[in-house]
């Protein structure tokens, strides 16, 4: 116990993102983050990042839980997982 360990979020210029910027669309970054889709591209939502610790048992779904963007999202990425 005790210590610092590092949750991250990580967003990698592609063209989708790079789009989503020049239009003005940057409010839909976190919702193509969310998706999914992006992890196989190696880019990864706090949230997933934050699932990630609390199954690995380095924080609690309390602190995953206070420190999420979107709780809802980490209540759901975390499911039923104590």
């Amino acid at each position: 116990g005790g210590g610092r360990v590092a949750a991250c979020e990580v967003l990698l210029r592609t063209l989708a993102v790079a789009n989503l910027i020049r239009e003005k669309k940057v409010h839909l970054i976190e919702a193509m983050l969310q998706s999914g889709e992006q992890s196989s591209r190696g880019m990864c939502s706090l949230e997933e990042s934050l699932a990630r610790l609390v199954h690995d048992r380095r924080v609690t779904r309390h602190e995953a839980l206070a420190l999420a963007n979107d709780p809802a999202a980490m209540r759901a990425k975390m499911g039923g997982e104590a």
